[in-house]
Formats: C-alpha cells, sequence, structure tokens
C-alpha cells in the first residue's frame, strides 16, 4: 500500500467530504473483495482465470483426441502421449541402443508440443470466456466445457493399437482402466 502523505491526505479528505469513500490511497476504507486469481472479481461473479485455466488443462490432458505418430498412428489423450514419452525415453536412457533413441526422439517432442498445445487451448478457452461471457455466467461456462470435455472422452473417439488392437474406444479403455 502507498505511504499517505500530507498532500494525499487533503486529497482523502477532500474526497471524503464529497460523500466518496474507498479508493486505493484510502487506509480507512472498505477493502473491496478480491479473492486470489479473480482479477477484481465481486461476490457475484466468483470466475477464478486461474483456476479455471487450470481445470480445463487438465480435463484436456485426458479428454481431447490428439493424433500421433511414432511406431503406429492414432488419436490418444496428451496424457497418454506424454506417458509413453516418458515410458520410451526412460527406454531409450536406461537400455540405450538406436532403436529405443529413435523412437524416444519421435515421441518426447510430439507429447511436450501437444501438452503445451493443451494449456494454450486452456489459456485461449479462458481468455474468450472472460471477455465474450457477461460476468455472472463465466463460471457456468467453464463448467459446461468441462462436462462437455469429460463427456467427449467417455465416448470412443480414441484410436491407439496399443489398447484394444487399434479399435476405437473411451479414456478409460486408452488407458486400460475398463
Amino acid at each position: 500500500m502507498l505511504a499517505a502523505g500530507p498532500a494525499s491526505r487533503r486529497c482523502i479528505a477532500d474526497r471524503r467530504a464529497a460523500g466518496h469513500r474507498g479508493g486505493a490511497l484510502d487506509p480507512d476504507a472498505a477493502t473491496p473483495y478480491v479473492a486470489a486469481g479473480t482479477m477484481g472479481a465481486t461476490p457475484a461473479d466468483d470466475f477464478a482465470p486461474r483456476a479455471a485455466r487450470r481445470r480445463l488443462f487438465l480435463v484436456f490432458l485426458i479428454a481431447l483426441p490428439l493424433p500421433y505418430w511414432f511406431v503406429e498412428t492414432g488419436r490418444a489423450p496428451a496424457l497418454w502421449i506424454a506417458a509413453v514419452a516418458a515410458l520410451t525415453a526412460g527406454a531409450a536412457l536406461h537400455d540405450g541402443g538406436p532403436m529405443a533413441a529413435l523412437i524416444a526422439k519421435l515421441v518426447v517432442p510430439q507429447a511436450v508440443g501437444w501438452v503445451l498445445a493443451t494449456w494454450l487451448a486452456a489459456w485461449a478457452v479462458t481468455a474468450v470466456v472472460g471477455r465474450a461471457v457477461p460476468a455472472g455466467r463465466r463460471r457456468g461456462v467453464v463448467r459446461a466445457l468441462l462436462v462437455a470435455a469429460l463427456v467427449l472422452a467417455l465416448c470412443p473417439v480414441f484410436r491407439t493399437s496399443a489398447a484394444h488392437g487399434g479399435a476405437a474406444t473411451n479414456v478409460l479403455g486408452v488407458f486400460r482402466l475398463a
């Protein structure tokens, strides 16, 4: 908070006399509601862009069918591609060999690229919602997007020969949970 000198005290006194209450320089004013990461949101609009971005990013990591190419081609969530990249890089570092190194060189850049792309998608969606949606509806729009992405993940939109022999499956089948 800025230190209030004699000139600012006079300004504050003049503003109070005029009936104004509050402001950045008024140490006695009631502080407005500002929660962390809300960019000055009021209780009526509790849309927190940072929290919305994180939630969208996490859901996008498991819900969006993204194309990949290494030994095979297919569509899988970014989290699965990143897991395969981590396993492949670990095998290349531990066992060595030209084939493991080649596959790691193909998989790791794709995984990093798709994780960054999902972060940018979450950032862009949050920015659009923050600018285009009226203040009281932002939280509901983000929730609807989260639910829609999760419903998409439960549909058979992923194809990878590592899970179910290349047949279309949902996110649970990709991670072999169903």
